[in-house]
């Protein structure tokens, strides 16, 4: 792959990684460099927030004679294989013997600065076109509220694939991956499922993924095949609360301390994750309290916008106690907050649940959030109970018909602003 390859890859790891021992080999058919042992720097993600952690291994090759045709503006394919990943967030100190924490808003400015080093020939998207990497052994840890949250991947695969039509600039790849857990204090709570063994055939595709470029701003699109489950009980529910109110606690210095008027930083880019479906399910004393599941769903987040929208079709709910199941076919929650404040944030729910023209309608997950509100060890997350339980404004949609004209004949869908929920 070439020397001028092997130097601008050392150079761009060196901004995020202490690198504990690199190699470059140069042969006639093929190159590579070897990083290992190497310390991720410590990395400022807020306030008393940082990101530390190791790489076992990085190795990325390719064939010397296509990496000269860099010298005619066009990168050679590159293979990455990176093994032995550890990420670490929490609040304290760096590990010892780590530099001072760089902050994340400047990562960026350097990694762009190792790459100017070398010239527009070697351009990250020229090199990201033509990549195919392997990711495996990865666990990202989150230590927040006396509480942990891992998360486990065996293995992902990216391969640099032809962008969608459209005339836009992008950088593609399908992704596979082996199956990825997450876990709660050492029990798991979610997973998604693979294929077992190796990232060939047996490998499960996770979907694709399309970086778009347009006049320096970016959109990341990523489309899911696989389909998350989560299975949790009322104990997990509250870990997961602490890790949150850990993090409000945190952004809530960082709103003190901002001096811009926008507290709150816009999306570096607009990101759209879709997928096929999702099973969630909720106990109490091992039997089910709530579950909810859907056959397909997305989340986005505009770009430089402070809102998010998560999209479900249909979305169906049952209570515990031998309910039945209600379906609303399609549900969209909207968040904003207004002027970049993350404590004035406004929630919108727009659903077509059965019964919802009701002055006395009650959203299906009403009972279960009234049994938690009763449990004393969830008293220091009562306000986020409460505006789930009573501070979501319930707008009414009409359902989805096969026939558009139907929609135009009969009108906007009346809305009810008395909605209990």
């Amino acid at each position: 792959m070439g020397s001028s390859l092997s130097q601008t890859l050392d150079e761009a790891l060196k901004v995020v990684l202490e690198v504990g021992s690199s190699k470059v080999d140069v042969g006639l058919g093929s190159s590579s460099y070897t990083a290992s042992k190497s310390k991720l720097r410590a990395i400022r993600l807020a306030e008393g927030l940082l990101l530390t952690g190791e790489v076992a291994s990085i190795k990325a090759s390719g064939s010397t004679l296509q990496a000269l045709g860099a010298a005619f503006g066009r990168a050679p394919p590159l293979s990455v294989e990176v093994s032995g990943v550890r990420l670490r967030i929490g609040t304290g100190g760096a590990a010892a013997g780590t530099s001072t924490p760089v902050s994340l808003q400047k990562l960026p400015q350097e990694l762009g600065g190792a790459f100017k080093r070398t010239g527009d020939l070697l351009a990250p998207e020229k090199l990201l076109a033509r990549l195919e990497a392997e990711v495996k052994d990865v666990e990202v840890e989150l230590q927040l509220g006396g509480r942990t949250l891992r998360v486990h991947l065996a293995a992902l695969k990216a391969r640099a694939r032809p962008p969608a039509a459209g005339g836009r600039f992008s950088l593609a790849w399908q992704l596979t991956h082996d199956g990825a857990r997450v876990e709660l204090d050492g029990r798991a709570v979610a997973s998604l499922g693979g294929g077992g063994g190796s990232t060939g055939a047996g490998a499960a595709l996770w979907g694709t993924a399309e970086l778009l470029v347009l006049r320096q701003l970016l959109g990341l699109e990523v489309s899911a095949e696989s389909t998350p489950r989560a299975h949790l009980d009322v104990d997990q529910l509250l870990a997961l609360l602490d890790i949150a109110a850990a993090l409000e606690a945190i952004v809530a210095v960082e709103v003190k301390e901002a001096s811009a008027p926008r507290v709150v930083p816009k999306a570096a880019c607009g990101v759209t994750v879709t997928f096929q479906g999702t099973d969630l399910r909720l106990d109490m004393a091992e039997e089910p309290l709530l579950e909810a599941k859907c056959q397909k769903g997305s989340v986005s987040v505009p770009l430089h916008g402070t809102s998010a929208d998560v999209r479900l079709e249909p979305l169906e709910v049952r209570a515990g106690g031998g309910a039945g199941w209600v379906s609303s076919s399609e549900a969209c929650l909207h968040t904003e907050a207004p002027d970049g404040r993350p404590d004035k944030v406004r929630a919108t729910l727009r659903h077509c649940f059965p019964g919802a023209e009701s002055e006395h309608f009650a959203l299906p997950w009403r009972g279960t959030i009234e049994l938690l509100l009763a449990d004393p060890r969830f008293a220091p997350h009562r306000a986020w109970l409460e505006a789930a339980r009573d501070g979501l404004e319930s707008e009414r949609v009409r359902p989805s018909r096969k026939r558009p004209r139907d929609e135009e004949d009969e009108g906007p869908a009346p809305r009810n602003p008395r909605a209990r929920l």
